[in-house]
């Protein structure tokens, strides 16, 4: 059976955990998926909707910690703001 999850905006980044949670970003938003269980669930607000991360800028520690680094460039009355955030998850990745 195939399923799916429409995003609200494109798909920035993705990344699969090593017990096999999926996580999304799309519009400025991180998703989370528990294995095979849809639809994805919001987990993580970025701070604007054109955030997203690069290769190996989404990583995982032995012991299960999360780590991303969000950043961004983005035009705000007149001015570039860089936007540049490391988020932690630890417990049972839905505290970051």
């Amino acid at each position: 059976m195939v399923r799916s999850f429409k995003f609200n905006g494109k798909i920035k980044g993705i990344y699969v955990n090593i017990i096999g949670h999926i996580f999304c970003s799309a519009g400025g938003v991180l998703h989370k998926s528990d294995n095979d269980q849809l639809p994805f669930i919001k987990e993580l607000e970025l701070d604007t909707t054109v955030c997203h991360w690069r290769q190996r800028a989404f990583t995982e520690t032995s012991n299960g910690e999360l780590f991303l680094g969000e950043f961004a460039n983005v035009f705000i009355k007149k001015r570039n703001k860089f936007v540049g955030y490391i988020y932690r998850s630890i417990y049972d990745l839905n505290t970051w």
